[in-house]
């Protein structure tokens, strides 16, 4: 290691002796001495060299005398050591608190070379301190600034400016640090808070960025006096605490809908801390509980609320929980101080600390009332509609079950009237004996629909749709070979279903019906069915090659009660309208196209097995 010699700039006087100078130059033979006697030489040289101290002849006339601090406008300051004549030791003696550190007598030198090292090692302390000081000052993380108290920027550090988006500290220091302000009187609250208390902890603060954006940020502050100026100064460091304040509004953000969507679900949540002994309550379950205003109860106070035979199930049923399941669910009544009663359902749980006890107890709670009292009124409208279709279906039963006796009698006076009557009274029994003809075809529709709706409680059986259609094609064997129907079945991915098999004979029945009925003079009847089964539904097929239908202008009374679209065919209406009944009443759907000349499809989507 190599030992730095210490410079030394000696400002000597004319008037010394030769043995003091003697005596002087032998202390000072070991240290690197350069030797001035102007202050013209002194300046220069103070720049040029860089000594590590200064020596100096003390004399009234000196250009130092009274000012000793005009020879420590070093970068750092500078040990300053006097040689001074034994009358003016006094006079020295006042000047160590103005920049001396101190003194050797002219007549005593032999002492210059101790006070030169005690003081060049204060010195080169100092200095590394100095060093130490600005290297962290410099490459700190956090923002280090100083500012006057008028607001002039005096030294930043580089994460200072790069915080507020400055390349360098340059761009930032000798600037009002009142410009950073989004609002000047920010500024002026902050310097009234520094003055009052000379020292901020945790300040929070807003600034702009060079670029205009907003950046908060967290300060610790003090304001100091310089001992050279005598001027007050602010001293801070601080860190950018943006992304934790925009963090925090989100987490109120998301708070506050957490409560008003509680508050529209009527629902709130609790949580009870096990080592705090501390029950705390959502702003909806306060609401729940009708005590808007009380965040923290305990838990004595929260049993006042639950309905007294249902205290010991809920509490018990929590306290339970770590031994039995991690989740339950709990109905209670809860009793709220205005005198309401409410309906309640409750989800609680519970967690556990790292040594496997448990933290806390916590849950969500809805107020069920009005969703109950909902239920309710829907369980009793729907009573009485049923109830009421029941006796309309009754009615109408008897009806038409009474008429037809009577309608019966009718036709057969008619018949009988009919045989001795001619001209003009034989044309009017004919009026009357079609209007009755189509009251009784009335009647007995009427009574088929009726008889179709009694089998909706029929019992639900496995149905092969193979041997379905084996008996629909026997029981109309003549129809099929005189017309030469021909059939193709595909039942391999779906062959059975579940369901009432005499409506899903009469669909089938009623739609081949159709497609024989309204098949097309130039070509033989073709029916194709098949069935399907994807995602827990059954998909039923049934396709013609017949006339078609004309939907565009048709569609929508399709499947209407006695709509007939082709006059040319006798019919009533009556075979789609029961088709589209029975398909609903086995819980599915239907839906028909159609093309003109070429034929019909119908989709049926029933509940898979």
């Amino acid at each position: 290691m190599i030992n730095h010699k210490l410079k030394i700039l000696y400002i000597g006087s004319s008037s010394a002796n030769h043995q003091e100078n003697h005596l002087i130059s032998n202390q000072l033979a070991e240290y690197d001495v350069s030797f001035v006697t102007k202050y013209t030489d002194f300046s220069h040289l103070v720049t040029e060299l860089q000594p590590d101290l200064i020596l100096a002849d003390y004399t009234r006339d000196a250009f130092y005398a009274g000012n000793p601090e005009s020879l420590k406008g070093f970068p750092f300051p500078l040990p300053l050591v006097l040689i001074v004549p034994e009358a003016l030791e006094d006079e020295v003696i006042a000047l160590l608190d103005h920049g001396v550190d101190d003194y050797v007598l002219a007549n005593n030198v032999r002492r210059l070379q101790k006070a030169i090292s005690n003081l060049a090692a204060k010195s080169r302390l100092q200095r590394s301190g100095e060093q130490r000081y600005r290297y962290l000052f410099d490459q700190n993380l956090s923002g280090f600034y100083t500012s006057s108290v008028s607001g002039l920027l005096v030294d930043c550090n580089q994460a200072f400016a790069t915080m507020l988006g400055y390349a360098t500290p340059d761009e930032l220091i000798g600037n009002s640090v009142v410009d950073l302000y989004q609002v000047s009187s920010d500024r002026q609250d902050f310097l009234d808070d520094l003055l009052k208390h000379k020292k901020l902890s945790n300040y929070q603060s807003t600034l702009m960025r060079k670029d205009g954006n907003i950046i908060h940020l967290l300060e610790n502050i003090y304001l100091f006096n310089d001992p050279l100026t005598g001027e007050d100064l602010c001293q801070g460091v601080m860190i950018d605490i943006s992304e934790y304040i925009m963090a925090k509004e989100d987490v109120a953000r998301a708070r506050a809908l957490l409560s008003e969507a509680q508050r529209l679900a009527k629902m709130g949540n609790w949580n009870y801390n096990m080592r705090k002994q501390e029950l705390t309550l959502s702003s909806g379950m306060r609401d729940i509980l009708g005590v808007p205003h009380k965040k923290y109860i305990a838990v004595d106070e929260l049993k006042t609320y639950i309905h007294p035979d249902d205290v010991e199930g809920i509490i018990q049923g929590i306290l339970a929980l770590p031994g039995k399941a991690k989740k339950a669910e709990k109905s209670f009544r809860i009793c709220r101080p205005d005198g309401r009663t409410i309906k309640a359902t409750s989800v609680n749980t519970f967690d556990y600390d790292d040594n496997g006890r448990v933290l806390r107890f916590y849950g969500v709670v809805q107020d069920r009332s009005d969703l109950l009292a909902a239920e309710e009124a829907r369980d009793q409208i729907t009573t009485e509609l049923i109830s009421r279709n029941k006796t309309l279906e009754q009615f109408t039963y008897v009806i038409s079950h009474n008429l037809r006796a009577p309608v019966a009698n009718i036709r057969a006076l008619i018949e009988i009237l009919e045989l001795d009557l001619e001209g003009k009274s034989k044309d009017l029994i004919d009026k009357m004996s079609d209007s009755v003809h189509n009251l009784d075809t009335v009647i007995t529709d009427l009574n088929q629909i009726l008889q179709t709706k009694q089998l909706q409680n029929a019992v639900r059986e496995h149905i092969q749709f193979e041997d379905l259609m084996r008996s629909i094609r026997l029981s109309i064997k003549n129809l099929i070979e005189a017309e030469d129907v021909i059939f193709e079945h595909d039942f391999v991915q779906a062959p059975a279903m579940v369901g009432i098999r005499g409506y899903l004979y009469s669909i089938l029945y009623n739609l081949t019906l159709n497609s024989v009925k309204y098949r097309r003079a130039d070509a033989s009847p073709l029916i194709r069915i098949a069935a399907v089964q994807a995602e827990k539904q059954i998909t039923l097929t049934f396709q013609d090659n017949g006339k078609g239908i004309d939907l565009s202008k048709n569609g929508d009374q399709l499947f209407g009660l006695y709509k007939r679209f082709d006059t040319t065919i006798d019919g009533k209406g009556m075979g789609l309208y029961m088709v589209k009944t029975q398909v609903e009443e086995l819980g599915g759907t239907i839906t028909a196209s159609s093309t003109l000349g070429q034929g019909t499809t119908f989709i049926m989507q029933f509940p898979g097995i």
